[in-house]
């Protein structure tokens, strides 16, 4: 491994390491009981902003190594970055007990409406579909250990949040795990949930198509690399 994957490979294990070790943990109870909960949230933010920084600029300056070049791929991101860019959409507009300051939700009759009835975990399911598509169009170690570092983020992150959901309020959540998933539909394919398209709401829905075409836009001029390439 080179140098520069190295780096990227250290940045990408701080950014992702951070989350499950500080902000996941019981270390978290012990520093927000010293500064407080609003201290914390600004220096984790702080903290994590620095370190997707050093990502971004450690993937920069990595090398090109080719894993696999399939060119029918590269469509790959194309089909999956306007879910993606709904469900993060959805995710950061929408009332969701699984959102952060937003737990209290978790104690409504019913739970689990809008974007919940699909995945109760949107924003990090998008970000999934976000990793897995450049890491499949790709096809390169930089990319691999990049989009990987989110891909893990987004798959442990929903266990994470519902073992804390489920410590800290366990009959509203086993009301909540009823009704809901983390992998879309499921719990409305075991007729655990009923989809309501109304509930979303139609201007969150355009505006995460309108996120999709501003990032279609801007990928070539931003990145370098045109979208259809998958780069």
């Amino acid at each position: 491994m080179t140098g520069d994957l190295t780096w990227l490979v250290i940045a990408t294990v701080f950014f992702v390491g951070i989350h499950p070790a500080v902000s996941g943990s019981p270390l978290r109870a012990v520093i927000t009981g010293v500064v407080g909960e609003a201290a914390f949230q600004a220096a984790f933010a702080l903290l994590s902003i620095g370190g997707l920084a050093w990502m971004v600029l450690a993937y920069e300056a990595a090398p090109y190594e080719p894993l696999w070049i399939v060119p029918e791929l590269a469509w790959a991101p194309v089909i999956l970055m306007p879910f993606s860019a709904m469900l993060i959409v959805l995710g950061v507009t929408s009332s969701n007990p699984t959102s952060a300051g937003q737990d209290k939700a978790i104690e409504r009759d019913q739970p689990a409406t809008g974007i919940t009835r699909v995945t109760r975990h949107p924003f990090l399911v998008g970000v999934v579909l976000w990793a897995a598509g450049h890491i499949i169009a790709n096809g390169e170690v930089a990319s691999m250990i990049f989009f990987g570092g989110f891909l893990v983020l987004g798959t442990i992150g929903p266990l994470n949040i519902d073992a804390k959901l489920q410590k800290r309020k366990p009959e509203a959540w086993e009301k909540l795990a009823q009704t809901t998933s983390i992998v879309p539909f499921v719990a409305i394919m075991q007729g655990r949930n009923t989809f309501n398209l109304s509930e979303l709401g139609w201007w969150r829905i355009a505006v995460g198509l309108g996120l999709y075409v501003a990032l279609w836009s801007i990928h070539e001029p931003f990145t370098g690399a045109p979208i259809v390439l998958g780069g």
